[in-house]
């Protein structure tokens, strides 16, 4: 999987005329409970539940060594405090109103290393923005994340410019399989432009590819945008 990246023109006075910069695009969002579930995918032998609690103590135990004025460096962070504002001499004292101390965090040389030998770039066109963007699929019945698919179970996807039109047989959700069959969701609950959620159709044993085919970002023109991850009924 790459790091998706579109090109758009430079609004800063000190560039060249015609320099453009990179936005990246992120392909999904997973937060702690995705990390939590995809260790216990890996085989891990504790349960979800004890995944999370390990994690809460991790950040519980950080939070204190920046409290107490350490720097911490870790595998993929490094932690520490600074503080914000001028003083006006060498007298002057912290001031709250004039002073903020803020959190201090940079990669940490694992997570550098990973990023230098792995991580690729591909760049997209910028009318891939117009289309929906599908961030995370989630598998109510087996509880999992960009993985799982349970037929005739209940699924979310959460995104940008989701929402489209039920009237409309060229627009919806669709699941495509590794033959190129195409099956729609049918039966479609929550139709909103971040989210949706649907019944999954009864889709016989194998890995899909899950669209959403929405009009374009202030147009009509319909769309199509995918989830980068394949999804597989088991």
């Amino acid at each position: 999987m790459s790091i998706e990246y579109m090109l758009y023109e430079s609004k800063l006075a000190t560039t060249e005329p015609g320099a453009h910069t990179a936005r990246v695009r992120p392909t999904f969002t997973a937060d702690l409970d995705a990390v939590a579930e995809i260790i216990v995918q890996r085989g891990t032998t504790v349960a979800k539940a004890d995944v999370l609690s390990v994690l809460e103590d991790y950040f519980t135990v950080i939070e204190q060594f920046v409290q107490q004025g350490a720097n911490v460096n870790t595998p993929h962070v490094n932690y520490g405090a600074s503080i914000r504002g001028l003083f006006e001499g060498p007298l002057d004292g912290y001031d709250p109103a004039r002073h903020q101390i803020v959190t201090r965090l940079s990669p940490g040389a694992r997570l550098r290393k990973f990023a230098r030998e792995h991580l690729v770039a591909e760049k997209l066109d910028p009318v891939a923005e117009l289309a929906p963007l599908l961030l995370r699929y989630t598998d109510r019945n087996s509880g999992t994340i960009n993985s799982v698919l349970t037929p005739n179970g209940l699924g979310e996807i959460e995104g940008r410019r989701l929402q489209f039109d039920q009237d409309d047989p060229e627009q919806g959700i669709s699941f495509v399989g590794a033959d190129g069959t195409v099956t729609p969701a049918v039966v479609v609950g929550r139709n909103m432009p971040s989210e949706l959620s649907f019944l999954v159709p009864d889709l016989v044993p194998g890995v899909y590819t899950l669209q959403v085919k929405a009009p374009a970002r202030g147009g009509t023109e319909v769309r199509t945008g995918e989830l980068k991850a394949p999804l597989t009924v088991m």
